[in-house]
């Protein structure tokens, strides 16, 4: 059997690596750095976690890794570098191997949208349902997880030998009315470390595993990596596995991470500091995928698009992260897997999607009544990328309200494989032809030609939210 790219690629970098949504971004001025003055990286304690010399197993059980990048859009990973073209002709990239091995050794979503902001993103792939149907709509205080809904963890208990764990930035609430520190394992995980939210200090944080929380002083990327590696080689291999890992990185505060993980020669700009810190989450997932065996479904996705102080593509500033714009939504999506084609799906998909498709990963032959209302499952596509669209229309949107700052626009939008439409919170509309207008500089919305695509595309939207006019 020829050997995977991704593979190679973990191999090397295993060698080479050292061991081991604030609610809003007006935290992003905060350049704060992880230098050598905070966090001597020799000190960097990879704990008991060694995967020196050990081999991923093969395994006789269902086993999916699902990896989240925080504040991560498609214009970061070169895997995407001819979607986007920019005006002068030119852009560099964070060097990320071991993320585009997953793209190139597998299925490349080319159309695959997210929410706006992290929380009703990470709520629609736990859920399978949109935020308006679960209040998972908007990140802040206001929005919390009702622990008692059918979370992909949950429904998958009826699997013999099934064990979940979720690994770092949970951020879908932990007041105390819904279970405080142990929300995580109250909606469904077996195991959870990481932080509730967002951290200030990527070498000063609250580390909480299974409601227990301590400081923790090693350089958080590392840590939740260790944790998942901790986790996952515990695990036996006959029994089916669901990792969850959810960076905090490359999520505000920008900084800089330890030398040894990444290749940013000089760390002056918020830019050079947010590719580093992408780097070196590239360089820790080595370590984690080293022991992950070719039989399992390996995810990667983006929870929401770049922010505008640090986005590449031609997209303005303000319609990037928070936006509904396709700067805000259009997210990368790649998996790999034994079962797996090689390829581009240029289909809709969503991240809700998400819960049917590890759902039928793992073996469950069907969602329980109720379950996953708006989740479609994407193995066809996995199977066979050509595949046509497996949608005819996907949906996005956030609620505006409950933001700290105000800074994230409200509303929701639909689009169709042409056209999108933008419902925004303050009674407005737009529509773009995304097929001419990839970053949605003219607006159709009162173009009388285009009244019926309007109308056709909000009529849906609203039918799906279950309203009758906005």
């Amino acid at each position: 059997m020829n050997t995977p790219v991704w593979l190679s690629v973990v191999a090397l970098l295993s060698l080479l690596a050292l061991p081991g949504c604030k609610a809003d971004d007006t935290a992003e001025n905060d350049t704060s750095d992880v230098s050598s003055t905070e966090a001597d990286t020799s000190d960097i304690d990879t704990g008991e976690v060694d995967t020196d010399g050990t081999d991923a197993v093969e395994t006789s059980a269902p086993r999916v890794v699902l990896i989240i990048a925080d504040d991560f859009g498609i214009d970061t990973l070169s895997s995407y570098s001819d979607l986007y073209e920019p005006a002068d002709g030119a852009r560099e990239f964070p060097l990320l191997p071991v993320i585009d091995g997953i793209c190139d050794d597998g299925v490349r979503f080319d159309a695959a949208w997210a929410t706006p902001t992290c929380t009703p993103t990470r709520g629609s792939v736990l859920t399978g349902a949109h935020g308006f149907r679960t209040g998972l709509d908007g990140v802040g205080g206001a929005f919390q997880i009702d622990p008692t809904i059918q979370t992909l963890p949950r429904i998958l208990q009826v699997l013999d030998g099934f064990e979940g764990a979720n690994i770092g930035k949970w951020h879908l609430g932990n007041s105390e009315e819904i279970g405080g520190a142990m929300t995580p394992n109250l909606s469904g995980w077996d195991h959870y470390s990481g932080s509730l939210a967002n951290v200030d200090n990527y070498v000063d944080w609250e580390r909480v595993e299974n409601g227990v929380a301590s400081t923790q002083t090693t350089y958080a990327t590392t840590v939740q990596v260790d944790d998942a590696i901790a986790w996952w080689t515990q695990r036996p291999v006959d029994e089916p596995s669901l990792l969850w890992l959810a960076f905090n990185a490359p999520h505000v505060p920008f900084h800089e991470p330890p030398a040894g993980l990444h290749q940013q020669a000089i760390l002056r700009s918020v830019g050079q500091r947010y590719d580093a810190a992408v780097e070196a989450m590239d360089t820790e997932l080595a370590r984690l995928l080293a022991v992950v065996d070719d039989d399992t479904l390996v995810i990667f996705l983006g929870d929401n698009g770049t922010p505008g102080r640090v986005i590449r593509a031609d997209h303005p500033t303000d319609r990037a992260k928070g936006s509904l714009y396709q700067g805000g939504v259009h997210v990368p999506l790649c998996v790999r897997g034994p079962t797996v084609g090689t390829g581009v799906h240029t289909g809709l998909v969503s991240s809700v999607d998400l819960y049917a498709t590890i759902a039928e990963a793992m073996g469950l032959e069907q969602l329980p009544d109720g379950a996953g209302p708006d989740s479609v499952s994407l193995m066809p596509a996995l199977t066979h990328p050509s595949e046509p669209s497996l949608r005819a229309t996907v949906y996005t949107g956030q609620s505006g309200s409950g933001q700290p700052d105000g800074g994230f626009t409200g509303g929701y939008s639909l689009r169709d494989a042409q056209y999108k439409w933008i419902g925004n919170e303050d009674g407005s509309e737009e529509l773009f032809d995304l097929s001419a207008d990839p970053y949605e500089t003219v607006d159709l919305s009162d173009d009388p030609d285009m009244s019926a695509v309007r109308d056709r595309l909000r009529d849906e939207a609203l039918l799906l939210r279950g309203e009758t006019d906005r």
